[in-house]
């Protein structure tokens, strides 16, 4: 069969087997021209995806290491402000252990003194009692002998003596002398620049003196 035989026609236009063969290879290049354009627009596409996917990973790992350094940052100034609070509290508490501490000292010495000024009054108190104990004993015994008339003149010449003694020399009193008239008293006086003699007796009844004491008793003294 020869390539310009008419195969076909197509109206007025005879078809022949080399322009079916040219329209075929027309078509064979078109069909392989867009495989072509397909294959590099897909292999475009990928290309394109894969530097997005690899700027998505730098920025992705960029962020990353941002959020990291301000996390360590976070926890270097976290740690530092732990450190500084730490000592903070560290000196306030050896502030107030220091000054509880001078409180707690201060408190025992006036407790101690406390205590001391306390024992002391005791102390006083209790010799106070025990004088006063003595003095009821004294008081006591001196009833006794104040109700006795003959132990009651002992102890008021007894008195009378020591009092004698202690305020007089001894050529200016005298015990028991004998008068012109033969009586004893119990003390004699001798004034002085005066022959003038001072008499005294302690044993003057108690009643007695008592009697002087009275009003309205002139007449019967």
């Amino acid at each position: 069969m020869q390539l310009n035989q008419p195969l076909v026609s197509v109206g007025q236009l005879p078809v022949t087997l080399a322009d079916l063969l040219a329209a075929a290879t027309v078509l064979v290049l078109l069909l392989l021209i867009s495989a072509v354009v397909f294959a590099w627009r897909a292999q475009r596409a990928r290309g394109f995806e894969s530097h997005e996917s690899f700027r998505r990973t730098a920025d992705l790992e960029y962020r990353l290491a941002e959020l990291s350094g301000t996390l360590r940052s976070f926890a270097e100034q976290t740690q530092g402000a732990q450190i500084n609070l730490a000592g903070a509290i560290d000196e306030r508490l050896d502030q107030v252990s220091h000054r509880l501490g001078l409180s707690l000292a201060d408190q025992a010495n006036r407790t101690g003194q406390s205590l001391q000024q306390l024992h002391e009054r005791l102390a006083v108190i209790d010799a106070a009692q025990q004088n006063i104990a003595a003095l009821s004993s004294e008081m006591v015994s001196l009833k006794d002998i104040l109700s006795n008339k003959q132990a009651r003149g002992a102890y008021g010449q007894g008195r009378m003596e020591a009092i004698i003694r202690d305020g007089l020399p001894v050529d200016a009193y005298a015990f028991q002398a004998t008068l012109s008239n033969g009586t004893r008293p119990d003390c004699l006086i001798r004034l002085p620049e005066s022959d003038i003699k001072l008499v005294i007796d302690a044993k003057f009844p108690l009643e007695a003196f008592n009697a002087l004491r009275l009003p309205g008793n002139e007449k019967t003294i």
